[in-house]
This record gives structure tokens, C-alpha cells and sequence, in this order.
């Protein structure tokens, strides 16, 4: 009864001393080196998460081509006018003026037309036919991305959280071997009696 009360006394005890040796070294394996430079894999997503969780989204429902119209059309400078221009100056000048003369009305035409020869033989600004989001789709295209990827180096964590589960391992293995080897010597050998 001595030993049996005794063996249960020693494996509680190195059972005790397996997790408190756990308890204490798993906190700092897990806090690494003491860096708090180091950030695992998550780190930046869930930075981001937390700084979009704290300001309210900005929803615009326009379209794409609409928001890029919107964008050309606060533009101040629109570039040179048409070949048209002229033109169409010339003959809403000529509405205005119902009281002139016809000779006025002829030097205005020939003014109009020498404005919009000027204007036609005015290098033009190219035209691009394409739409808006095929223009934002070509410049996304040929743009690279690059993505830089940096080790973090040895991880000191996963190698407390190993060495501290090769620790309580050996304990608990140790304890089992000699709560075994106790009882195997108090066992009594069987001799037979004739």
C-alpha cells in the first residue's frame, strides 16, 4: 500500500513539474524573440481590415465611364476648337446682325471664312476613339506589379513552442517508465508450491 501511495505521489509530481515546465516556457516561445518588429504573414491584412472597419466606405455608383467623363469635363483646358468652330461662329454672328448691310454681311461671311481656314490648317489635337475604360484597362496593363517578399529568418517561436513539447514528451515519458518499473518490482513471482 506504501509504494502504491508513494509511486502516485512521484508521477503527480513530475506530472506537475511536465506542465508548469509547459506553462512557463510556451508564453515566451510563442512572444518570439522580444522584436516587435516581427510580424507574421496576417499582420498587414489585418491591419487593413481594421483600418477600413474604422472609417465608413465611400460608395460611388457611377459608372466608370461616367466618373472619367466627369473628370475630362472639369478640365480647364478643353483644347483647340474644331474645324467646325468657325463656322458656326460666323453664322450665329450672322443671326444677330439682321440689320446690316449686304456688304457688311459679305465682309462677315469672308472673315468667318478666313477664321475657319485658320482654325482647319491649326495642327489637331488626336483623337483617342477608344473609351474610357479601355484607356484606364491599357494603362493598368502595362504597368508591372512587383512584389517584394522578404523571410522573416529563424522563428523563434515555433522552435519554443518544439523544444517545450519535447520537454513535457520526455516527463511524462519518464514518469510512465518508472511508475513501470516500480510496479514490475512489486509484483511477487508466482513459484509454484508442490
Amino acid at each position: 500500500m506504501f509504494h502504491a501511495i508513494n509511486t502516485i505521489r512521484q508521477a503527480t509530481v513530475a506530472l506537475t513539474l511536465a506542465v508548469s515546465l509547459a506553462v512557463l516556457t510556451t508564453p515566451q516561445a510563442l512572444a518570439g524573440s522580444g522584436s516587435s518588429t516581427y510580424h507574421d504573414g496576417w499582420y498587414g491584412y489585418a491591419v487593413a481590415l481594421t483600418k477600413a472597419n474604422q472609417r465608413p466606405p465611400t460608395v460611388d455608383g457611377r459608372s466608370p465611364d461616367t466618373i472619367d467623363a466627369a473628370l475630362a469635363a472639369d478640365q480647364p483646358d478643353c483644347g483647340p476648337p474644331g474645324g467646325w468652330y468657325g463656322y458656326a461662329v460666323s453664322i450665329t454672328k450672322q443671326a444677330k446682325l439682321d440689320g446690316r448691310s449686304p456688304v457688311q454681311r459679305i465682309l462677315a461671311q469672308e472673315k468667318a471664312k478666313g477664321a475657319a481656314l485658320l482654325a482647319t490648317s491649326q495642327p489637331q489635337a488626336t483623337v483617342d476613339g477608344r473609351s474610357p475604360d479601355t484607356v484606364d484597362a491599357a494603362a493598368q496593363a502595362d504597368s508591372p506589379v512587383v512584389t517584394v517578399v522578404r523571410t522573416p529568418g529563424f522563428a523563434w517561436s515555433e522552435f519554443g513552442i518544439g523544444v517545450a513539447a519535447a520537454l513535457v514528451g520526455m516527463l511524462l515519458g519518464l514518469s510512465i517508465r518508472i511508475l513501470t518499473a516500480r510496479q514490475s518490482r512489486k509484483r511477487p513471482s508466482s513459484v509454484a508450491t508442490v
